[in-house]
């Protein structure tokens, strides 16, 4: 069998493990990778706070893309919860993947999150980081380089992800 098919029916067949099981298409595709630099994005937080890329410069830090309505984002969402309390000294950056600001924050209010978050109407900053699935989450050293990747197949408790801060 030709080698590019058998690549492409490898590639689709893991695709269907490796997202948010509400994605349409071909999930976990990967823009920005370990070793890379996060992208440049700027970002007003649901308080009116901006958030870009060059104010991460400094201190690790962890950029989460998610929708609410994915079930793989509400299992990681109070994890993430829990870090921001165990670490609160490392910057959590959420932002939304076309969620918008009342559904996130209807969602917010049901589940005692308190996170910040960035609701965006379509995909403009998540495509900077991936085409598909979510969560996503970005662990970035003080120069900007990502140095963990994570997304549904793997998403860290609060634990795991508070030991690659110690």
């Amino acid at each position: 069998m030709n080698p590019k098919i058998v690549r492409g029916l490898l590639i689709g067949l893991m695709s269907l493990f490796c997202s948010c099981i509400n994605d349409d298409v071909a999930p976990a595709v990967t823009v920005i990778d370990r070793g890379d630099a996060l992208p440049r994005f700027d970002v007003t937080m649901n308080t009116g706070r901006r958030v870009k890329t060059e104010d991460l410069r400094g201190s690790s830090s962890v950029i989460v893309l998610f929708t609410v309505s994915c079930p793989d984002c509400r299992r990681f969402l109070p994890e993430l919860q829990k870090f921001h309390y165990r670490k609160p000294e490392i910057p959590v950056v959420l932002i939304a993947r076309e969620d918008t600001e009342k559904s996130i924050s209807e969602y917010w209010q049901q589940h005692s999150l308190t996170l910040e978050y960035s609701p965006q109407a379509d995909r403009t900053v998540y495509n900077l980081f991936a085409k598909e699935g979510v969560p996503r989450v970005y662990v970035a050293d003080a120069t900007l380089t990502v140095t963990h990747l994570f997304d549904d197949s793997n998403a860290p408790s609060a634990e795991e992800l508070a030991d690659l801060f110690n």
